[in-house]
C-alpha cells in the first residue's frame, strides 16, 4: 500500500536501522554499492537501510529489486535523495 504522499506503508522511520550518506563518496568517485548490498543482507525482518545520495541511484535500485528486495526513493532537497531498502518483496 502507498499513502497519500506516495510513501509505501512499509517505509517507517522507526524501522530504519542503518544509514549511509554516500554523497561525499560519490563526489570522490567512489561506489557505495558493495556497502549497501552488505548492509541489506544483514537486515533483520521488517528493518530498513537508508542511503542518501545526490541523485536517485537507479542502477543500485535495479540490482536490489532484481534480488527480490524492496526500495523506495524520495527527494528531500536539491541534491538529497533518500532511498529506503527492505528485504523481501
Amino acid at each position: 500500500m502507498t499513502d497519500a504522499t506516495g510513501r509505501p506503508d512499509w517505509v517507517t522511520e522507526q524501522d530504519v536501522v542503518g544509514t549511509l550518506d554516500a554523497r561525499e563518496m560519490i563526489a570522490a568517485g567512489g561506489h557505495p554499492l558493495p556497502q549497501v548490498l552488505s548492509a541489506i543482507e544483514q537486515l533483520g525482518p521488517g528493518k530498513i537501510f537508508m542511503v542518501i545520495a545526490p541523485f536517485t541511484p537507479t542502477p543500485m535500485i535495479e540490482k536490489v529489486r532484481n534480488a527480490g528486495d524492496m526500495s523506495w526513493t524520495e527527494q528531500v532537497g536539491p541534491a538529497e535523495f533518500r532511498t529506503y531498502f527492505k528485504r523481501g518483496g
